[in-house]
């Protein structure tokens, strides 16, 4: 069973905004986890010049909460550790970056097709 996750030590999410965290993976990603006595898993991803970022499951985007200096987190409740999904970032510009099918920080092995889009359009 998934253990609830806990608020974020800030001292290693200012190791991961400075790019210096030893082990990214371990906060970034998807994680099994329990909220309110919820299973699912909690989503994190960073871009140092986000101002904003939705996970999309399903071709449905969430937004994600900032956890500030580029952090976004949201948890999906059912969410099966290994689920396919994607990151879109939005930037100060009005572009978005979709991320190709599976975060980079995915758990899951699964090989990603796809490119990495620049656009002015939602990231569905």
């Amino acid at each position: 069973m998934p253990q609830p996750t806990a608020s974020l030590d800030p001292a290693e999410l200012a190791r991961v905004r400075a790019g210096d965290h030893d082990e990214p993976h371990r906060v970034l990603g998807a994680h099994p986890a329990q909220r309110a006595g919820v299973d699912g898993s909690v989503v994190r991803a960073f871009h140092p010049d986000a101002i904003g970022c939705d996970l999309i499951l399903d071709v449905r985007p969430r937004a994600m909460e900032s956890k500030g200096g580029g952090v976004f987190e949201t948890f999906i409740p059912g969410m099966a550790p290994g689920s396919s999904y994607r990151v879109c970032f939005r930037f100060d510009s009005g572009a978005s970056d979709a991320s190709v099918p599976i975060d980079p920080m995915a758990s899951s092995p699964l090989v990603a097709i796809g490119a990495i889009s620049r656009r002015r359009s939602s990231c569905v």
